[in-house]
């Protein structure tokens, strides 16, 4: 059965949590600390949260998501998964209840803004929508977020804290960008920002292999330490994953 959502949600959304005893998954692209406050605060203490958010740097910079709630759910022990392309709004509720609506995890989507959606309990369909979840958390677009993601997000929004952010930033803020990573991160990045063209593969970063082993001679697998390093660009949000082995940078 299919129940018609409208705004607010926040009073749906918040008594289906009261009831979950289980699991919740909570697929939104931009979260809020004070819901993910209200959301710890009415959750079962046995319940298990996992989240699927979008770790785009912009958004957090321009304060559409909060670092902190990423910080917060961390913090309680709960993964966090970063998919690049998400717009989804999924959230599900012991496998047996979903809300899929427009809105986000932010106040403005639970309570203020006009926003639809439907409630859905029929199980053959609960089946679908948690397997298409657990595709989204297994996808190679997929990564999950730790302190690391957390201080790198941290740093950049300090950086911007006193400049207008833009998606394609001079040399001097590429520099800055490329200072705060470290080690095998950095040395990836700079061939990538330096040599690589907006839209790159993995051929085209396996050119500079011999470069790297030069620079990192105790590795003796570089093409999986790129592949490593290339997804942990992904989730810093200074690269994208367009479709497997094929990238586009953020920042040039």
């Amino acid at each position: 059965m299919l129940q018609l959502l409208k705004n607010p949600i926040e009073p749906i959304f918040m008594n289906l949590l009261n009831e979950t005893n289980d699991k919740v998954i909570l697929c939104s692209p931009f979260i809020k600390k004070d819901i993910i406050k209200k959301i710890l605060h009415n959750k079962k203490d046995n319940t298990n949260i996992t989240v699927i958010t979008s770790s785009n740097i912009a958004s957090f910079v321009r304060r559409a998501s909060d670092v902190e709630a990423i910080e917060l759910l961390l913090a309680n022990n709960i993964k966090v998964y970063n998919h690049q392309h998400l717009h989804a709004k999924i959230y599900s509720f012991d496998s047996t209840k979903a809300v899929i609506t427009s809105a986000n995890l932010t106040f403005n989507g639970l309570v203020k803004n006009y926003e639809y959606g439907v409630l859905v309990d029929d199980m053959d369909t609960m089946f679908y929508i948690e397997d298409d979840l657990q595709c989204l958390i297994d996808d190679e677009l997929s990564g999950e977020m730790n302190k690391d993601s957390v201080d790198f997000i941290k740093n950049q929004i300090e950086f911007y804290k006193d400049k207008e952010y833009r998606i394609l930033v001079d040399e001097s803020q590429v520099k800055n960008t490329s200072i705060s990573l470290q080690s095998w991160q950095k040395d990836i990045y700079e061939i990538i920002d330096n040599k690589l063209q907006e839209k790159f593969n993995l051929q085209d970063i396996y050119k500079y292999e011999e470069k790297l082993q030069q620079l990192h001679p105790q590795n003796n697998n570089i093409k999986a330490k790129i592949r490593q390093i290339l997804q942990q660009l992904r989730d810093k949000g200074l690269i994208k994953f367009e479709e497997p082995g094929c990238y586009k940078k953020i920042f040039k």
